[in-house]
């Protein structure tokens, strides 16, 4: 059997919005492998990588979390 092996890791999380309290869901990402993810890569330097909007009123917060950027095959 082959089994795809993925690097990049998220924890599935629900927080509290600051501004009116409703539960927000989301995905805190733990580990990002940007040649696996290309798109978190872009995510991660906009700034966004970490953000949850509030369906119920809008406001967005950023999670301050640990994060391991794997980029295979680049210098440190």
């Amino acid at each position: 059997m082959n089994q795809t092996t993925h690097r990049s890791h998220a924890e599935p999380v629900t927080l509290p919005c600051q501004n009116c309290g409703a539960p927000v869901p989301g995905d805190v990402w733990i580990i990002v492998d940007t040649a696996e993810r290309p798109d978190l890569l872009v995510r991660l330097r906009a700034g966004t990588l970490h953000e949850m909007t509030c369906d119920q009123c809008g406001q967005a917060a950023v999670i301050n979390a640990p994060l391991l950027i794997m980029r295979p095959g680049a210098e440190p």
